[in-house]
């Protein structure tokens, strides 16, 4: 089944979902929840290039969410807007992934979910762990989460904060200490451990 009418996808109407299909996105043009027979969820992004249908895999639902699924979807439309074709440049920054993997680097998104895991541990309350989440999905992982960690730089940090500093200055504010203590963490991992205690917020 495909529902052809656009529907904005909110995260209710995507939970309630309980026939196989893919359904569309009323708010990115190409973006798809498509549910299969055993009812699992995934995100893709369907495109026309030179005439042929393409599907790109954004990831499965819930572990993606619908702002990082729309963010991911966007940012593909816009490369199509600018004459790349999406599938090739993430054919490329696979390829770049698994080159830093072998390496031995993590990327920044790769270290920041161990680092969130730990914390967890030491959170009373779970609400701490999900907006640490949503903040860095929605603003940190779409910008630096493919770069490997030790190559995130200050000039990154302000490429994330400037745009929401002045609308959400407390959220912006929260999310620079995040992604400080993240950065921290990875510096002490490649040298000597911290022994300082640092506050999460």
């Amino acid at each position: 089944m495909e529902n052809s009418m656009a529907t904005n996808l909110t995260f209710k109407y995507v939970e309630n979902i309980k026939i196989p299909g893919r359904y569309t996105d009323a708010l990115v043009k190409g973006l798809h929840i498509w549910v299969k027979p055993n009812l699992k969820k995934y995100w893709i992004f369907r495109f026309a290039n030179n005439g042929k249908q393409h599907n790109i895999s954004l990831g499965a639902y819930p572990k993606v969410s619908i702002s990082e699924a729309r963010i991911k979807a966007q940012s593909a439309r816009d490369e199509l807007d600018q004459g790349s074709n999406p599938l090739t440049q993430r054919k490329t920054a696979k390829a770049a992934t698994l080159a830093i993997q072998a390496r031995g680097y993590k990327t920044f998104r790769e270290f920041s979910l161990e680092c969130l895991e730990k914390k967890r541990l030491e959170w009373s309350n779970p609400k701490h762990a999900k907006q640490w989440l949503y903040t860095l999905e929605e603003f940190a992982f779409p910008v630096i989460g493919r770069l490997p960690v030790d190559q995130v730089n200050m000039e990154h940090i302000l490429s994330i904060l400037s745009p929401i500093w002045a609308s959400r200055t407390e959220t912006a504010s929260r999310l620079r200490g995040r992604l400080e203590w993240i950065l921290a963490a990875a510096t002490s991992e490649h040298t000597t451990p911290q022994t300082a205690d640092t506050e999460c917020h």
